[in-house]
């Protein structure tokens, strides 16, 4: 009788580090509500590239609780101290990053946090069985849009050489392709970034229930990756060359959303089949005997006082986003007007036409074009003295050309010299009108925390800084101008209008 009542006790003290575990993770959930609630309209939007976010997670918790079965009656927590300054960190970092409304990256910091309490309950070699369910969750978290631009590039210079090869008459203009029948854009939607995040997960899932070694899961889907490449130029040839052979008649060339999955699901299925058929399988879960580990009552409060501290930790970045006031009101000194007259441009019209940025609006926009009677520049400046989630400054959502009306020919960093004592490096985009050869140059920089910043990183650093100073202002300005006969006649004249402009509108 006493030794069942023993092995009763045993059993359920056994039980509490891993209930610790669960209790830990949990906590976390409605500390960071906002980030859930992120994750729920990410995958539930009708347009969503992780749309599957809801089965995907459902997998990684089924995944979660069965390697926490297996293990329960052997888990014991092993504090790791430096685990708590990691959840620190990284929750200040989420608490920033909704400062300056970086949706993705809190979610990829949410994630982060989960698999950084998990090692500092288990450390890193025991808690190695639940990072992989945890961290699967990042493919779909959208901070992979950040390579759709190398993949575009890459398509489009591979779809221009297999077009050449195959004796098809073409002509590679940055990202377009021309062929005697039409042209075709390879433009982010083409990038083929979906057929990575699926082809990655599909082969990260395949490994784990095939008991892969690391070396093998990482060559496995490496593999996976360039079979999603491979499979995504064909999509975008075989599109090309359909235009050729239909005399861009076919339904195809205008909707190849279903081709591009029919020729995924192609390759990915033979890669699962000859992977079934030729490579190892092991089991994936390993089950842990146990008996159950008997914890003194010192080790027992130790466990509590760290799961205590593991709490305070993730509540960090939730207490100071709650309690930090960034103000962010309209005031008289956040409107801004242009000129009439810029030495000797005039301000022509107060809006634009041939040209308008597609960008999400600030408190004050101004618009217009100015002209000296030989030439004529756009100019667009929106100021931004505070932001909310879908209405930032700085977001994938904004474009600085229409897609209907222009096609990107490349996008580059170029530096317009010293401008008023200050050094100008802008974001420089050159187009081309659909259906003609009118080329049109932009650039785009950003103005925040005083400071002028053409990338999209660093102006999101420098609003953060501004913010955490008082200054949330942050400034979207681009200058747009046709291509004349001469193109580096007009670029010297529309370098020469900048002083004037930059002067009448900077702050």
């Amino acid at each position: 009788m006493v030794s069942n009542s023993s092995g009763v006790m045993n059993s359920r003290t056994a039980a509490s580090p891993a209930i610790l575990l669960i209790v830990g993770l949990l906590l976390v959930f409605p500390l960071y509500y906002p980030t859930l609630g992120s994750f729920f309209n990410l995958w539930t939007a009708s347009d969503s590239d992780q749309s599957h976010g809801f089965l995907l997670f459902a997998v990684c918790l089924y995944i979660f609780y069965e390697e926490w079965k297996a293990r329960k009656d052997s888990l014991s927590v092993k504090p790791r101290y430096i685990g708590l300054i990691g959840i620190i960190v990284l929750s200040l970092l989420w608490m920033m990053s909704g400062l300056v409304y970086i949706e993705s990256l809190q979610q990829a910091l949410f994630i982060a946090i989960l698999a950084m309490i998990i090692f500092s309950f288990l450390g890193l070699k025991d808690g190695v069985p639940f990072y992989f369910p945890v961290l699967l969750l990042l493919s779909v978290v959208p901070v992979w849009k950040v390579l759709a631009p190398y993949l575009q590039t890459g398509t489009a210079v591979t779809v221009g050489y297999m077009l050449q090869a195959s004796g098809i008459t073409s002509v590679r203009e940055g990202y377009l392709l021309i062929i005697p029948e039409g042209t075709f854009e390879v433009a982010e939607f083409c990038s083929g970034l979906r057929y990575q995040i699926v082809g990655i997960t599909i082969s990260l899932l395949y490994a784990r229930q095939s008991g892969f070694y690391l070396k093998e899961t990482i060559a496995y889907v490496a593999f996976a990756s360039l079979l999603a490449f491979a499979a995504n130029l064909m999509r975008v040839y075989s599109v090309v060359v359909i235009g050729h052979l239909s005399n861009m008649e076919s339904e195809i060339v205008h909707d190849h959303n279903m081709l591009g999955w029919m020729i995924f699901g192609v390759f990915i299925l033979i890669y699962l089949w000859g992977s079934q058929r030729y490579l190892p399988i092991r089991s994936a879960i390993e089950q842990v005997e146990g008996d159950g580990i008997k914890l003194a009552d010192g080790t027992k409060r130790r466990n509590l006082r760290f799961t205590v501290l593991v709490f305070f930790a993730t509540l960090t970045g939730p207490a100071l986003a709650f309690f930090y006031m960034s103000g962010g009101a309209e005031t008289d000194s956040s409107r801004v007007e242009l000129p009439g007259k810029i030495a000797d441009w005039k301000l022509v019209e107060n809006s634009l036409t041939s040209w308008k940025p597609d960008w999400l609006q600030g408190n004050s926009v101004v618009e217009g074009r100015y002209s000296d009677g030989a030439h004529r520049v756009d100019v667009f400046l929106s100021r931004f003295s505070s932001q909310e989630q879908g209405r930032e400054a700085i977001s994938v959502l904004n474009k600085v050309y229409d897609f209907d009306v222009w096609s990107r020919i490349y996008r580059r960093v170029t530096d317009l010299g010293q401008v008023n004592g200050r050094n100008l490096i802008v974001e420089e985009t050159r187009l081309k009108a659909a259906g003609s050869d009118r080329g049109r140059i932009v650039w785009r920089w950003y103005n925040a925390a005083g400071k002028r910043e053409q990338k999209n990183i660093k102006a999101k650093l420098l609003n953060l800084l501004g913010i955490l100073k008082g200054n949330p202002e942050i400034d979207v300005n681009m200058v747009s101008y046709d291509l004349g006969a001469d193109e580096d006649k007009t670029r010297i004249r529309m370098v020469g209008f900048l002083p004037g402009y930059l002067s009448a509108v900077e702050k």
